[in-house]
């Protein structure tokens, strides 16, 4: 009996050491902070084309339909996903823009890894709209346009 009590008690201290480690090392309930980066619609849309291009040969998905269907089947991706706040079955909702409540505009299909302009706010807020690069930026409608266009202003 003197030998079980001492094996419950290591196993105890075991679980505890682990759950102080697991604790300080995800922060004991704080987000991840992939979460805390894309926190917004527009930062989680850009990421996710980011991680489809990651896992596709550094080449962004030639259609909308193409980009849902690998992000919400791919297993690699939905782990992804998961890690920024979005889940699979949410996917869907992260293609609308918080501040215009319109659905984004995707540049598809662009190839390599450089910093392109990859995600559009539609309207935005007084002649002042949105586009993702790594972190989305506030542009006018010409500079808008140029990038659109896939020229850099």
């Amino acid at each position: 009996m003197g030998q079980r009590a001492s094996i419950s008690k290591a196993n105890i201290s075991r679980f505890l050491a682990l759950g102080f480690v697991a604790c300080f090392v995800l922060g004991c309930g704080k987000p991840l902070p992939g979460v805390e980066y894309n926190s917004t619609n527009v930062r989680r849309l850009r990421t996710a084309y980011n991680i489809y291009a990651r896992l596709n040969g550094i080449k962004g998905p030639a259609s909308e339909e193409e980009f849902k269907e690998f992000m919400k089947s791919d297993l690699t991706a939905k782990i992804r996903l998961e890690r920024i706040g979005v889940q699979v079955e949410d996917f869907d909702e992260i293609f609308v823009s918080e501040r215009d409540g319109k659905p984004f505009k995707v540049r598809y299909g662009l190839k390599g890894s450089q910093d392109h302009a990859v995600v559009f706010e539609e309207e935005g807020i007084d002649g002042r709209r949105f586009i993702a690069f790594w972190d989305p930026v506030e542009v006018d409608g010409d500079e808008y346009d140029r990038y659109w266009a896939g020229k850099k202003p």
